[in-house]
């Protein structure tokens, strides 16, 4: 597919707001809880925002955080062609990242391997973020290349 540099530069800018939002995901559990709301609101929105907030009070009354890396590999489907909402596809290492006990430092869910997701972001107010995320399976995902 021949794209045009509207298309090519609005990727770029999706690509970008959808790995801020990973940068947020994998700390979640850093940032100060009265801070949380503009932080992760910053990179997402509702139900996703929603999703993350509950996560990381989740993670806080368990004493848990995530701890490592997540590699991508972004992939696309139908072009985001001037609209305000896209899919972005992304085929996920993990094989540096997991849960541990933030007392203890044992693991609680130790690093996976590959993570198929889709996610679903909106422009509002000229920001990309991410409204949903559609974890589509583990194990490879090679087929999408």
């Amino acid at each position: 597919m021949i794209m045009n540099a509207e298309e090519i530069n609005t990727r770029k800018e999706i690509e970008q707001a959808w790995l801020r939002y990973w940068d947020i995901y994998v700390a979640f559990n850093r940032v100060p809880k009265e801070q949380r709301p503009a932080r992760f609101g910053a990179v997402a929105m509702d139900p996703e925002l929603a999703d993350l907030l509950r996560a990381a009070t989740i993670a806080d009354e368990k004493a848990i955080e995530n701890y490592g890396t997540v590699s991508h590999r972004i992939y696309w489907g139908p072009p985001v062609a001037g609209k305000t909402t896209a899919v972005i596809g992304d085929c996920t290492d993990q094989t540096k990242f997991g849960v541990r006990n933030r007392t203890t430092g044992r693991l609680a869910a130790p690093a996976g391997s590959q993570g198929d997701y889709n996610g679903t972001l909106q422009k509002v107010n000229g920001i990309w973020k991410v409204s949903y995320l559609d974890f589509r399976g583990g194990g490879s995902c090679l087929d999408r290349f």
